[in-house]
């Protein structure tokens, strides 16, 4: 079957359904934003003393102002680039720790033991943001998503979508064993009630 792409490097099946995108919370990404700024406005605040040592002082403010920038930029494409994706059949996530480290976790709906949500801290409780922990069957695995608005509902999407997949599992499995039986039924109609009788008995 034919794949679209979703997100970069993630394959979406065409009978897969993306139901919801989140990043964190943009609460903490301005907390993160705050120190890199402050840099910056430090580096120009001092801009005409590190002139007094001449050519010295302008590398010196120079090299503040690129390490700034950089911090800056490094904070924003992390904060872009970690995702955490929910479809009808897996959850998908999509951490930068680092700038150039990616690491892609997938979890099929079906493997999922337990989701836990927690709020704590100052922070999440006045950005009334929170952490999803997320177990893996048999306890072998377990996933952290951290930060992120309206936790509680996440944690009721995912459950949810969790129950819909299995009562779709558990119909198919009745469909399989109904369409069995029409095949005996038929089967027993083309050899007649007595060989079909003595081929089961057999």
């Amino acid at each position: 079957m034919e794949n679209k792409n979703i997100y970069k490097n993630i394959l979406i099946n065409e009978d897969e359904e993306v139901i919801n995108i989140i990043r964190r919370s943009k609460f903490l990404l301005t907390i993160q934003l705050l120190s890199p700024i402050l840099l910056v406005v430090v580096d120009f605040f001092l801009f005409y003393p590190l002139l007094r040592f001449g050519q010295i002082g302008t590398i010196i403010f120079l090299i503040i102002l690129l390490l700034a920038i950089f911090w800056l930029v490094s904070v924003l494409v992390k904060w872009q680039a970690t995702v955490f994706i929910i479809t009808n059949q897996r959850l998908i996530d999509i951490d930068h720790k680092k700038l150039f480290n990616q690491i892609i976790s997938e979890i099929p709906l079906d493997k999922i033991d337990e989701v836990v949500c927690q709020t704590g801290g100052l922070n999440q409780v006045l950005s009334r943001t929170g952490n999803l922990f997320i177990t893996v069957t048999n306890g072998k695995s377990k996933y952290l998503i951290d930060n992120i608005n309206r936790p509680y509902k996440i944690q009721q999407l995912i459950n949810q979508l969790k129950n819909d997949q299995t009562e779709k599992k558990l119909n198919q499995a009745n469909l399989s064993a109904d369409e069995l039986v029409k095949l005996l039924n038929k089967i027993k109609k083309g050899l007649g009630e007595e060989k079909f009788k003595d081929l089961v008995g057999s």
